[in-house]
């Protein structure tokens, strides 16, 4: 059974940036953590709010790479829920949320 836990942010990360970080801060530590988001500006806040806490820190700009980058045990995935410049629907998000939980059905999702 995987420990691992998939956060996927809003479109309004600056609102929701901070529950994120105390709800991962709660979580055991040293952790191996995966951030898939296509904003620069949110990769590298979360990289360096986070880079202590971790173990190891992958990040992706491109939700195409989920499939290998899953590939590696994580206990902490960072998903974006927009990939497409003026789509905010979060229909992108959950598609990758449902390919990760076909990858493993037991990671811990929360939305």
């Amino acid at each position: 059974m995987s420990d691992c836990l998939v956060i996927i942010p809003t479109y309004n990360e600056k609102e929701n940036i901070r529950k994120i970080i105390l709800a991962v801060f709660a979580l055991r530590s040293p952790f191996h953590i995966l951030i898939v988001d296509d904003n620069k500006s949110v990769l590298s806040a979360l990289e360096l709010l986070l880079q202590p806490l971790c173990k190891e820190l992958v990040t992706s700009i491109t939700p195409n790479r989920i499939p290998n980058l899953l590939r590696d045990h994580f206990d902490v995935v960072l998903l974006d829920m927009n990939f497409s410049a003026g789509i905010n629907t979060g229909n992108e998000g959950l598609y990758w949320l449902k390919r990760i939980l076909e990858f493993d059905s037991n990671i811990s999702v929360i939305m």
